[in-house]
């Protein structure tokens, strides 16, 4: 693209193919295009490093800057440092790739929740997490990386948990339903199990989550990822 005519610079398809190739490619696009968003919102969903050129306050608009990083959360470095302090912005940069944790703001660097997603994602972004948080048992990678409770917010599937109980086995039995009310049948787990135990078990049910979402029926939120370890047993009715 360096040394294409202008006609052709200037031409959003050859852009987009050049950047699918070279994100630096677009450095060479014209400036009508770097500064048109629908244009850049197509060029970062090619690559989204190619947000470092966009111009016209772009690397400030919200929706470019969430094209960017779902396609390479490290396009975070490249944000306005407003959207580096947004919430909504880092978590799905870090759910990306958790490096990006290293581009947050401070204060999302010591959101408990934000460290959680990005050390999902890469066990070595702990060490972009705030002091105080890198000696949290639930942060650890290991302990991060199985827990299958969602965070708030996350794309991910849903369940309610309609009872639980305890059987003449000694196990416990849950009833569990989805959003729209089907039931998820053989629900029985030993008596030590915990919610992350039930959370793991859903999500392995589910070919394409890695996480999921609980419910206790007559509660209004989701269970936080950090209740993991509560056992089922304190839940029997």
């Amino acid at each position: 693209l360096q040394f294409a005519a202008d006609s052709l610079r200037g031409d959003c398809e050859v852009v987009l193919v050049a950047v699918r190739q070279q994100s630096f490619a677009a450095m060479y696009a014209a400036e009508k295009l770097l500064s048109d968003r629908d244009t850049m919102r197509k060029v970062v969903r090619q690559d989204g490093r190619a947000l470092q050129f966009a111009c016209g306050g772009l690397r400030g608009d919200p929706e470019v800057v969430l094209e960017a990083v779902r396609q390479h959360g490290c396009a975070l470095m490249f944000a306005a440092r407003t959207l580096r302090s947004s919430r909504e912005v880092v978590l799905e940069a870090v759910r990306q790739n958790g490096e990006a944790l290293r581009f947050a703001a401070k204060v999302l660097q010591n959101d408990p929740e934000v460290v959680l997603e990005a050390v999902r994602q890469d066990g070595s972004a702990l060490k972009y997490a705030a002091k105080e948080l890198q000696s949290e048992e639930a942060l650890e990678p290991a302990r991060a990386q199985a827990n299958a409770i969602a965070v708030k917010g996350a794309r991910a599937p849903a369940y309610v948990i309609a009872s639980i109980r305890a059987n003449q086995s000694r196990r416990i039995e849950v009833e569990v339903f989805t959003l729209w009310g089907d039931q998820v049948s053989g629900l029985s787990l030993p008596a030590s199990a915990t919610l992350g135990d039930l959370a793991r078990s859903l999500a392995d049910r589910h070919q394409k989550a890695g996480v999921v979402h609980l419910v206790l029926q007559g509660q209004h939120s989701s269970v936080s990822p950090f209740d993991a370890a509560r056992s089922l047993d304190a839940f029997v009715a």
